[in-house]
């Protein structure tokens, strides 16, 4: 990065403690700098020992984007907005009761963890892919959770860094 460039929008913002990266970058370019990614920058990702430590991460994640997109006063992309749309809809399973039509979003979402974790098992030729499904709808999950506690919170306030 460019430190001018960084400098010229400020740096990033200290009341993130997640996302602070995309809501540099949106402040980048919205000034006229470019974003560049490469294919040859190398680089070694340390996964979290648990679960738990993994659904904290994305849930801070997922409170981070929310605040990003506030901030800015944008619309979340349609990705951003599916996955955002993940813990609502999982949450009309307690509606089965009433209609089993309720249950469809839980189980569709289900399928397609189990699915994901027999693709990922295949293409790497190896079992060990199969749990990888479940971490990445937990993943999708937390983030879904993160978004909307951010959300049902009440308006960012400065001093909410360590609430993330």
């Amino acid at each position: 990065m460019r430190i001018k460039a960084f400098r010229a929008v400020g740096g990033y913002d200290e009341a993130f403690s997640h996302n602070e990266d995309a809501e540099l970058d949106y402040r980048l370019t919205r000034a006229g700098h470019r974003i560049w990614l490469t294919g040859r920058t190398r680089l070694i990702y340390i996964p979290r020992s648990s679960l738990l430590p993994l659904w904290r991460q994305y849930q801070a994640f997922g409170r981070g984007r929310r605040r990003n997109l506030v901030k800015h006063k944008v619309q979340p992309g349609l990705r951003q907005a599916v996955v955002a749309g993940l813990a609502p809809a999982l949450a009309l399973a307690v509606l089965t009761p009433v209609a089993m039509i309720f249950a469809l979003p839980l189980l569709g979402w289900l399928a397609i963890r189990i699915l994901g974790g027999l693709a990922i098992a295949l293409s790497q030729r190896s079992l060990a892919g199969l749990p990888a499904g479940f971490f990445a709808g937990a993943m999708h999950l937390a983030w879904s959770v993160g978004f909307w506690r951010e959300a049902l919170s009440g308006p960012p306030s400065r001093n909410r860094r360590g609430s993330q």
